[in-house]
């Protein structure tokens, strides 16, 4: 069976191990699966939080950061409500 990393990207630099994924954002997989979304710590360390979405089988993020994991998650929640109408 395929791992969630190994089956959510199909680009070239991931599987050459040019570029390799964030673990905070494979470990958020769950969440995404089961809810849409989910925060993740900024990559910038910084103490702000990425959005991070899943429609289907597209995953995308961070489109921008929030203060604080609940700020994130609120606009999680918006981010789906608005997707589903």
């Amino acid at each position: 069976m395929t791992s969630h990393r190994a089956g959510r990207c199909g680009t070239p630099l991931i599987w050459n191990g040019q570029l390799t994924l964030r673990p905070e954002v494979d470990a958020i997989v769950p969440a995404l699966e089961a809810q849409g979304y989910a925060a993740v710590p900024s990559w910038r360390r910084d103490g702000r939080w990425e959005l991070w979405t899943q429609d289907g089988n597209i995953t995308s993020g961070p489109s921008e950061t929030f203060a604080s994991c609940e700020e994130a998650l609120a606009a999680g929640r918006v981010w789906r409500d608005d997707h589903r109408k």
